[in-house]
């Protein structure tokens, strides 16, 4: 079982610790599950440990943990969600574009369902699927293999 932490201070008065029972907590830092068995403090990122890292959410099985992230190289911190396997440590894009390559603007708050199959998130990105001509954020669905 998992349990979201972070270990950084937050300001000149913080202990520097912090912890929700909640799986689904949020942060503005790297998510660090922490395992309750070990007590073991885990670093999740995308590909660089560099990327900006945020919103992450835990499946309710505690396997897929999904996620925003951007890539330290794009100068306009463009964010995508992803979901990490916690068990195999596979990354998997869950917001590709319709050609199946990155989104052109971020994503916001990846949530995912109980399983892992499912991933949501919101972007104003017009080419996650074919034909959006609105200038607007949506919601969007992602079933994932």
């Amino acid at each position: 079982m998992w349990r979201s932490a972070c270990a950084a201070p937050t300001g000149p008065k913080s202990s520097g610790t912090c912890a929700s029972s909640s799986p689904t907590a949020s942060s503005r830092t790297p998510e660090r599950p922490r395992d309750l068995k070990t007590g073991e403090l885990h670093r999740i990122d995308a590909a660089d440990p560099a990327a900006f890292t945020a919103f992450p959410r835990l499946s309710a099985d505690n396997r897929h943990l999904a996620f925003a992230s951007a890539d330290p190289g794009d100068t306009n911190r463009t964010t995508r969600a992803y979901v990490r396997d916690l068990r195999t440590g596979r990354t998997a894009l869950a917001s590709p574009d319709a050609q199946g390559g990155p989104n052109d603007q971020s994503v916001s708050a990846p949530v995912i369902d109980r399983h892992g199959r499912t991933v949501a998130f919101g972007s104003a990105s017009p080419d996650l699927v074919p034909g959006d001509t609105y200038d607007t954020s949506h919601v969007y669905i992602r079933h994932l293999k």
